[in-house]
């Protein structure tokens, strides 16, 4: 009999039991994980539960600096502008064309040398007319001298009148009055004659000619300027709080160092450094330091800047200084003989303020230990505190970096000198001890 309908596939028996052999080949993997699990948690459980194994004792390798008492300054570095010691300009007091210089460029004078002359002919020319009757003159007046002494000896006899020994007595009024008119005309020439030769009102450098030859010079317009640098000064400009300090003789400053700032003196120095020249490969060289007087303070501010002018005065070795040069003045305000003072380098900062490390003995074992400080004042790298170290601790300066309050360390250089090998044992204690042993 036949169907329309297809007929159903026949599965065979060994494809129907495929899945189920899949199935059971993944659940015995996952058994075998989660049994392999079991034994590594048992196993790590074990070795935690075992003595821990000692390894060697890894130390933080340190250097230290003992802390001393010296000598500190208190200081300002302050920029200042050099000026020669004096300074002064060549002017004509008359108007005139320049004739010549008789002085160079950059070279020295002598206070009163002639260093430039103006036209001076139609001056000559009228000093020698009038130097042409002066003979004359001094003749009329001697003659007129010689005749009233005759007239007089006739008028004693009786011999001539009065009216004669009156004329003769004017005569001679009038010669003595012509010479001396004319004497005074030829040194008023002569001293015109003068101030058109310019001379030098001090003695010292010629600075460049304003002016040339055949050019027309006013009356009191710079031609030439000469600036003495035997000797030279700095203009510093130094902020307000500083100024009482300068002022070391008063007693009201001196009260208030001893009960504000104990240790610290009054102490007045000053050096000029000249910044050395930059090196090719960067950096400077060593500056020029030269020492300096304290010379004038200003007794008023100024009111742009509310500093105070204080000026130095100092020697100009082989006068090489110049006018305008910018300098560092270095001021000395204030002096403490027995300052603890730190390197900078040591200071920590943290959220409470700074503080250094230094490094105590504790059953001969060498410990960092954390000390607050009291920072006072910074100068380069020395920075002064005013407590929080005694003097003779060992300051951590190198290697601190990461050590915490109470860790153990190992001191390897005590003030740069290396601490030797031997000067530990065999565990690694420290035979050199630091303060507090």
């Amino acid at each position: 009999m036949t169907s329309d309908q297809p007929a159903e596939p026949v599965q065979s028996e060994e494809s129907s039991r495929l899945p189920w052999l899949w199935k059971a080949i993944t659940w015995g993997v996952s058994l075998l994980l989660v049994l392999a699990i079991i034994v590594l948690v048992v196993v790590a459980a074990r070795l935690d539960m075992a003595d821990p194994v000692v390894g060697e004792r890894r130390l933080t390798n340190v250097e230290v600096q003992t802390v001393e008492a010296r000598d500190y300054r208190e200081t300002l570095v302050l920029p200042g502008r050099l000026l020669a010691d004096r300074s002064a300009a060549v002017a004509a007091e008359l108007p005139a064309r320049l004739r010549e210089w008789r002085g160079e460029e950059g070279g020295r004078v002598e206070e009163g040398q002639v260093v430039a002359g103006l036209e001076d002919d139609d001056l000559r020319s009228s000093l020698a007319e009038l130097e042409a009757g002066l003979p004359g003159a001094r003749s009329a007046e001697a003659f007129a001298r010689r005749e009233l002494a005759r007239i007089r000896e006739l008028a004693a006899a009786e011999v001539a009148p009065a009216s004669e020994l009156e004329r003769a007595e004017n005569a001679l009024a009038q010669a003595e009055s012509g010479l001396a008119q004319l004497e005074n005309r030829i040194r008023g020439v002569e001293v015109r004659l003068a101030k058109l030769q310019l001379r030098a009102p001090i003695g010292g450098r010629l600075e460049r000619h304003l002016a040339e030859p055949g050019e027309w010079v006013a009356v009191g317009t710079p031609v030439a300027r000469i600036f003495d640098f035997r000797r030279v000064r700095v203009k510093v400009d130094v902020p307000d709080r500083y100024i009482p300090f300068f002022d070391h003789e008063n007693e009201a400053v001196r009260a208030y160092l001893a009960t504000a700032m104990p240790g610290a003196e009054p102490h007045l120095a000053a050096q000029v450094e000249l910044p050395g020249m930059p090196k090719l490969t960067g950096g400077t060289y060593d500056g020029l330091r030269l020492p300096a007087e304290i010379f004038r303070l200003a007794q008023a501010a100024d009111p742009r800047s509310n500093t105070f002018e204080v000026t130095l005065r100092l020697d100009n070795p082989a006068e090489a200084l110049r006018e305008g040069m910018i300098v560092r003045a270095h001021l000395e305000f204030l002096r403490y003989s027995q300052a603890l003072v730190l390197p900078v380098r040591a200071v920590q900062m943290s959220e409470v303020g700074p503080r250094v490390l230094v490094v105590e003995q504790r059953e001969g074992r060498q410990f960092a230990a954390v000390r607050d400080i009291e920072p006072i004042s910074v100068r380069g790298d020395d920075l002064l505190i005013g407590g929080g170290v005694e003097v003779g601790d060992w300051l951590l300066t190198v290697g601190g970096r990461g050590v915490i309050d109470g860790e153990e360390v190992r001191v390897l250089a005590v003030d740069g000198e290396p601490v030797a090998v031997e000067d530990y044992d065999l565990d690694g204690q420290a035979a050199k001890r630091p303060p507090g042993d």
